[in-house]
């Protein structure tokens, strides 16, 4: 339902809106599939993403992931009397779009059919930035059967809204150079990266200040004190094996040589202090989810005045040859 380009001026539907209290503008795109906030918005609501997808881009400088944050929030008109619960991607510029002033002071004098239309906008300025973009799915839900104003050919169009008064009109862009270009699915957004209409680099080492900020926001306290936060897995990564069989027999290979140098209790001990310091636990068994086997080995340094030994844990190892690692799919992350 974005307007036309055609006569004088376009006149986009916008409206004014709450998102969980926060007043702001939201433009209708029966066009989008989805809905989309901007990275503005999403700061003043200090609120976290619900769901991140990791997309892996191709370049000609290497792989860049991206992070794609989804937010469940509340977009209501502005008096709070119909509220929708709304699933928006976020969009990292500081607006969506901005938009020229449509002066709707000026359209409901002239055209006698815009009578009696009341529109919430009020401010003067020339430029308006636009902090959300409600797509075909929200727009069917707030959308009045028979509540439409409309004149002449080429003349705006009114239509009343569970949100409010929206006004459209064909038109020229002005300025389009401001414009927001949605993408309306995940498939749509390798196209995107590569046209940086989403802001991003090009660069070698892919875009490790984004991973590091994700497992930020992603940390969790848990009760017994312990900082926890998701594994960071690259977009697109290669197939991972279990890994259960070959991390067995090294078990035994392990066990047995501990016995013949006579460690195997000592390297017990260790285990069990990290058991009782939550450093380590028992996995919930059938696994759920992604499933891998980590094996780990001793680490004997003699002549070490405090630590003699150590557990080494080996995400490096592979089911077979030319299997991946676990390594090898998730980020490495920035250099702390």
């Amino acid at each position: 339902m974005t307007a036309a380009h055609v006569g004088e001026k376009v006149c986009h539907p916008v409206i004014k809106v709450k998102v969980n209290g926060v007043k702001c503008r939201a433009m209708l795109d029966t066009g989008a599939t989805g809905s989309y906030l901007s990275a503005f918005l999403v700061y003043l609501l200090k609120v976290k993403p619900s769901r991140i997808l990791t997309r892996g881009i191709k370049t000609i400088m290497g792989l860049v992931s991206k992070r794609v944050k989804t937010y469940d929030v509340e977009i209501s008109d502005t008096q709070e009397k119909c509220v929708l619960l709304v699933s928006a991607t976020k969009i990292d510029q500081r607006e969506l779009l901005t938009l020229e002033n449509p002066n709707y002071p000026e359209l409901l004098t002239k055209y006698p059919h815009l009578h009696g239309v009341e529109m919430e906008e009020t401010d003067l300025k020339k430029i308006l930035p636009i902090d959300v973009i409600l797509g075909a799915n929200e727009y069917t839900k707030i959308k009045m059967a028979g509540y439409q104003r409309a004149g002449a050919m080429r003349e705006p169009i009114a239509e009343q809204t569970r949100f409010g008064w929206t006004i459209m009109s064909s038109g020229a862009e002005v300025d389009l150079q401001n414009m927001f270009l949605t993408y309306t699915s995940v498939g749509d957004y390798e196209e995107l990266c590569r046209m940086d209409v989403l802001g991003l680099e090009d660069t070698p080492i892919g875009d490790q200040q984004v991973v590091h900020q994700e497992l930020l926001e992603q940390l969790k306290r848990s009760p017994d004190g312990w900082h926890e936060t998701a594994l960071p897995w690259k977009g697109g990564h290669p197939p991972l094996p279990n890994n259960k069989i070959g991390s067995l027999k090294r078990l035994a290979t392990l066990v047995q040589r501990l016995k013949r140098s006579g460690k195997l209790e000592d390297y017990d001990a260790i285990m069990q202090q990290q058991l009782e310091g939550g450093v380590i636990e028992e996995a919930e068994m059938p696994a759920q989810g992604k499933e891998f086997y980590i094996p780990h080995k001793a680490v004997i340094r003699e002549n070490s005045e405090t630590t003699k030994m150590r557990i080494a844990y080996d995400a490096s190892a592979r089911a077979y040859d030319t299997a991946s690692s676990l390594n090898e799919c998730v980020e490495s992350g920035p250099p702390l």
